[in-house]
């Protein structure tokens, strides 16, 4: 897997469509949704410094109530799902 050493904001949905399962994406508005996985953990690993600061992490409410990363700025506007 040659995930890039260091990614941008606007690279990781690209990335993780590339990388993940589509099941383990998902957004609301602009905040892009990676569920928590070692693919996941990379892609945010490797995020530039500058933008960890976009980076938090949630479980669903829905079950079996996961574990994902909440990407804010991330997931371009006008998108169809």
């Amino acid at each position: 897997m040659n995930i890039p050493k260091e990614i941008k904001l606007g690279e990781i949905l690209e990335i993780a469509e590339k990388y993940m399962q589509p099941e383990d994406i998902d957004h609301h508005e602009s905040d892009l949704y990676l569920k928590v996985n070692p693919i996941s953990k990379k892609i945010i690993d490797n995020l530039a410094k500058e933008n960890r600061p976009h980076v938090g992490k949630f479980i669903s409410a829905i079950p079996p109530h996961v574990y994902w990363y909440d990407i804010w700025w991330a997931y371009p506007n006008g998108k169809a799902d």
